[in-house]
């Protein structure tokens, strides 16, 4: 089932009410945390790079671009690292880290040959114990 039809079927329990009065308070707050939860994993999904690319930000680099001082290996705009799929020449799909330069994607990895297919902004950290 599509995130966007449970999300659309327990708002359609929830409707014409707040809540639906046969259920208990307890059955409402769980229906709610339900979409909320579902809502949030809609939104962390992974994004193909036909639609959109991560946001880039200006290098340190950028305030040489036009005068002597540029070198190769220098960039204008950088994204911060996002995990992505990438598909090697056989079709094996893996997850692993990459960023943007200059739009153009840096994988880590160099030795097989790759593309990125999608990309996702890198969940928060751990806060545990």
């Amino acid at each position: 089932m599509e995130i966007k039809e449970a999300i659309s079927r327990i708002e359609g329990i929830l409707d014409p009410y707040p809540c639906a009065p046969s259920f208990s308070v307890e059955t409402c707050k769980a229906l709610e945390m339900a979409i909320d939860a579902l809502k949030a994993q809609q939104k962390e999904d992974w994004i193909p790079i036909g639609k959109d690319m991560p946001d880039e930000y200006d290098s340190v680099f950028t305030r040489f671009c036009g005068t002597d001082k540029w070198r190769d290996g220098m960039w204008l705009k950088s994204s911060a690292k996002v995990l992505v799929t990438v598909e090697f020449e056989d079709g094996t799909r893996l997850t692993e880290t990459a960023k943007t330069i200059d739009g153009k994607w840096a994988t880590e990895n160099y030795i097989r040959k790759r593309k990125v297919v999608a990309w996702q902004k890198m969940p928060k950290e751990y806060k545990g114990k």
